[in-house]
């Protein structure tokens, strides 16, 4: 067969060894064996098989089509998880409708009800004020709806999200613990339930040790904020340690320690969250929560593929975070 010439269904099955029945549950996004799934996808690349998914559309009565809402679209975040879950979901013939609220309560529900309007066949978002009416219009229109990264606690919807709480409260008792005795936590706006949950594992470790050192500076936002407020904290009651609880705040956090003149470890100890990339051009390598994208694009492209076959799902997938310790929090009292 000619690299340029197009497989078929059948050159699909006789190259992996598989059946028809088996080829096309993968193809239309039914969980197969591991195995199989690899040699599937070998054989797609080898006869140089394009599924038809217009005539597939018309045939099953969906777009192939995600709707997604992120609250900013210049999120290194959302973005880097955008990218490995539609890397994922192409395979599967999907198409993902991308589009940013810029954090606006009005712009996130009529976003949201244009998506519906469009019929894509599930609406992935990360809420923030979604109203229970737009999510009524949804169930009416019996497009399922996957909440990621935050959830509405009033909201019965299914959502893929990290230990927040857990892994903020580990790592503020490894600075109490290491003791620091002056530690400063920048916290994004409150309107997150991530940024809450955060919090409030910062604050079951205050209460677990008893240690009243901890201050949460609340609701910065942006990177400029964050710079700002660290700069102001440099300055009036420099702090040991700063645990940045967001990648925006990290990034505004160590700007302002590097314009101080300051060093890390020796001046101030420092833990960010999310911006890998970041915490490994400074030297020394900075401390990190990282929430994993591939496990967590895993974990969401299982549910959107389960709500377009038509199952129903429910209740939360937290997946867990990793916490990288170097020395960048090494300055510590013995």
């Amino acid at each position: 067969m000619s690299k340029t010439q197009a497989g078929t269904l059948h050159d699909v099955a006789r190259i992996s060894g598989l059946s028809i029945a088996t080829i096309s549950k993968y193809l239309n996004g039914v969980h197969v064996k591991a195995e199989n799934k690899s040699k599937i996808e070998h054989a797609i690349t080898e006869c140089n098989y394009n599924v038809n998914f217009f005539a597939r559309s018309l045939k099953t009565g969906f777009s192939m089509t995600i709707g997604v809402l992120v609250p900013n679209m210049a999120s290194a975040f959302y973005s880097s998880l955008m990218a490995e879950i539609e890397r994922t979901m192409t395979t599967k013939g999907y198409t993902l409708y991308v589009s940013g609220y810029d954090n606006n309560a009005a712009q996130e529900n009529a976003k949201f009800r244009a998506l519906i309007s469009r019929k894509t066949d599930v609406i992935l978002i990360a809420p923030e004020k979604l109203s229970e009416e737009s999510l009524e219009i949804a169930r009416a229109n019996k497009i399922p709806v996957l909440f990621f990264d935050t959830a509405l606690e009033d909201a019965d919807v299914c959502a893929v999200v990290t230990d927040n709480r857990a892994v903020c409260r580990d790592v503020t008792r490894e600075l109490l613990d290491r003791g620091f005795e002056n530690i400063a936590v920048l916290a994004p706006g409150s309107l997150y339930s991530t940024t809450n949950d955060r919090c409030f594992g910062v604050r079951d470790a205050v209460e677990e040790t008893g240690k009243n050192c901890v201050t949460i500076i609340p609701d910065l936002g942006s990177v400029a904020n964050s710079y700002a407020r660290t700069q102001k904290l440099l300055k009036e009651n420099r702090p040991d340690a700063i645990f940045a609880l967001s990648s925006g705040m990290f990034l505004g956090a160590l700007m302002a320690v590097g314009e101080a003149g300051l060093r890390i470890p020796d001046d101030v100890a420092f833990i960010g969250y999310d911006n890998n990339q970041l915490s490994q051009t400074y030297t020394p390598r900075l401390s990190l929560v990282y929430q994993p994208f591939p496990q967590i694009a895993e974990a969401i492209c299982e549910k959107l593929l389960a709500f377009a076959a038509g199952a129903e799902c429910g209740g939360r997938v937290v997946v867990k975070s990793r916490v990288i310790y170097t020395d960048s929090i090494a300055n510590m009292k013995k």
